[in-house]
């Protein structure tokens, strides 16, 4: 998900960590597993790339 709107690397710790300081709920996808599910909604996920988009177009 990460790598597809920024087109970066981003390690999951890091991603994980910054959902958690924002707030935003978080679920383990499984007991012995270091991913988790973030209950985040499709137009939050819209509005971030569009952000994205933005910002590597004003940065180019």
């Amino acid at each position: 998900m990460v790598e597809g709107c920024f087109r970066r690397y981003v390690c999951n710790g890091a991603f994980i960590a910054a959902a958690i300081s924002l707030g935003i709920p978080i679920q383990r996808c499984r007991l012995n597993s270091p991913n988790v599910h973030l209950k985040i909604s499709q137009e939050s996920v819209n509005k971030m790339i569009k952000y994205t988009e933005y910002d590597q177009n004003v940065m180019d």
